[in-house]
């Protein structure tokens, strides 16, 4: 009976840990289209911003060159924004991804574990008929 219940726990345990598991694969994968999102935007920003360069180019020289300025000032405080969060993001996967090893080995380890145990009775009795034959 203890065995049992030692059994319904570990197997309760390794339930806890598979869900915990697929808890940060879901965070991984969120975080990670997070990060392609931004990506996306990032492009999409620079793809507006040529354009506008584009059409300032057609304007006179003087109100040209201060567009110009102001765009290229506005897309440098974008793009550092942008990098932040997309180095935040990374570091949040790669913190993810450990955690999400961690918890596999413990799974692993568990599920020996649990192998171990539940074949012990097994081994036992295997071990009592090669000593008594």
């Amino acid at each position: 009976e203890k065995k049992n219940e030692e059994s319904k726990d570990l197997s309760r345990r390794l339930a806890d840990l598979e869900r915990e598991r697929d808890a940060f694969k879901n965070q991984l994968s969120k975080k990670e289209n997070q990060l392609a999102n931004l990506s996306f935007q990032l492009k999409d920003q620079a793809l507006e911003h040529l354009k506008l360069s584009e059409q300032l180019a057609a304007r006179t020289t003087e109100s040209k060159d201060q567009a110009l300025e102001h765009l290229k000032l506005r897309l440098s405080e974008q793009l550092a924004a942008r990098t932040t969060e997309s180095a935040d993001l990374k570091h949040q996967v790669q913190t993810a991804n450990s955690k999400l090893v961690r918890r596999d080995k413990q799974l692993k380890g568990l599920s020996q574990s649990f192998s171990w145990k539940l074949t012990s009775p097994l081994r036992w009795i295997s071990h009592f008929f090669i000593k008594v034959v």
